[in-house]
């Protein structure tokens, strides 16, 4: 069977320039896992602080919270943004939606 140690032996060569010993062939640092954790951490806070900033800006907060989680920076723009006069909008319920047809 293949496990993760037989797998690495394979994978290791000896350095005979450095005479340091074993080395893997296997990348030691690759930040992508890195990368992709502190997007996925800012990209849910912004949509969160989207939902927080669209309730307090009387605006459509699953909209924002959508957009913002796709693209974080936006929760700047909504932040600057001006609020809306009168009631926050409302959306439809699928009823209303089957209703009027769409």
């Amino acid at each position: 069977s293949l496990d993760f140690a037989t797998v690495a032996a394979h994978l290791t060569v000896y350095d005979h320039q450095t005479d340091r010993g074993p080395i893997s062939a296997l990348p030691s640092k690759d930040h992508t896992m890195k990368w992709i954790v502190i997007w996925g951490v800012s990209a849910v806070a912004a949509a969160a602080l989207a939902a927080v900033f669209a309730g307090q800006k009387n605006r459509g907060y699953s909209t924002w919270m959508a957009w913002c989680f796709l693209f974080p920076p936006l929760v700047l723009w909504l932040m600057l943004m001006p609020s809306n006069p009168g009631p926050r909008p409302r959306q439809q319920r699928l009823d209303e939606i089957d209703r009027t047809g769409g």
